[in-house]
């Protein structure tokens, strides 16, 4: 199944014009494919802890408490690189490899109409779903507190319309 998502994702990636004109069409793939993987495993981390098993998730609350997320933070990105590495390297191991993402491209290029319609949809929602599903997860692991709606609901009531500056 991953080896016809990485096949999708680099059938879509390559008709951007940048990517067909750079060439960059497998590394953005690889890491395309890596980020949503690492987004399926946090969903599946996030809704263990809403099941109540924190006894399973207490290691990587842990991990992820110790360091302050920004862009400026270099231990961040560290640890970021020390997350994604280890997917990066499965990913191109099993599906990006030269020769086997040949076998890979060869299989899905020879399937018949039908199934390249159903493949692509499929894709896609793959991907939708995998968003939502994360998405959801982290909705219901911190619910978003009444008074930050109602703070700019009077925010948004005070600003005057355009109509009202003339």
């Amino acid at each position: 199944m991953f080896g016809e998502l990485a096949y999708w994702i680099y059938y879509y990636l390559m008709k951007l014009t940048r990517v067909k004109k750079e060439k960059t069409g497998i590394s953005d793939s690889l890491f395309l494919l890596s980020i949503v993987i690492f987004v399926n495993i946090l969903t599946i981390i996030t809704l263990i802890e809403l099941a109540g098993w924190h006894e399973l998730t207490d290691w990587w609350n842990y991990f992820s408490g110790s360091v302050k997320w920004s862009k400026s933070n270099i231990m961040a990105w560290v640890y970021a690189a020390f997350l994604m590495v280890p997917l990066l390297w499965i990913n191109w191991r099993l599906f990006y490899r030269p020769e086997k993402f040949k076998m890979i491209r060869e299989r899905c290029e020879k399937m018949g109409r039908m199934r390249r319609v159903i493949g692509q949809c499929l894709f896609l929602l793959y991907i939708v779903g995998s968003q939502v599903a994360f998405m959801t997860a982290i909705n219901q692991k911190f619910p978003p507190s009444d008074k930050e709606y109602r703070d700019r609901l009077e925010e948004i009531r005070e600003l005057n319309s355009p109509l009202d500056r003339r």
